[in-house]
């Protein structure tokens, strides 16, 4: 009877053990797991940062062109080159291309085109001899 009982006591202290490494494993795992979704997490919100910061140079861009395009050309007909180019990104989007068209800005939605008000570091200009 005693050594019945110190036989299942033995074989209970290795089922235990047993089943703390394998807890230990799943503890790991789980960690893991959590590391990987929070790095995750992280390179989705980096993305649509990027995402964000493109689309607001992009836009920054066009209203800067426009805007010079109707100061130097006032002949041009701005509403006309604004449709032409969502026609033209309407159609890369259909065709694969780039999502998203031009900004919806228009000439008078830029009124100044100087980075540095945008909060942009400008290098001045080159000196040549």
């Amino acid at each position: 009877m005693i050594l019945e009982l110190e036989e299942n006591v033995t074989l209970s202290e290795s089922k235990g053990s047993h089943l703390e490494r394998e807890l230990s494993s799943v503890k790991g795992e789980l960690f893991n797991s959590r590391k990987d979704l929070d790095t995750q997490s992280k390179i989705d919100s980096l993305e649509k940062h990027n995402v964000d910061e493109y689309d607001s140079g992009l836009s920054f861009c066009y209203d800067c062109i426009m805007f010079v395009l109707k100061t130097e050309y006032p002949e041009l007909d701005i509403k006309k080159l604004e449709a032409s180019v969502n026609a033209y990104m309407n159609e890369q989007n259909n065709e694969g291309g780039e999502t998203g068209g031009p900004p919806k800005a228009t000439v008078e939605a830029a009124p100044s085109c100087d980075r540095e008000s945008q909060g942009a570091n400008v290098d001045p200009p080159l000196k040549t001899h």
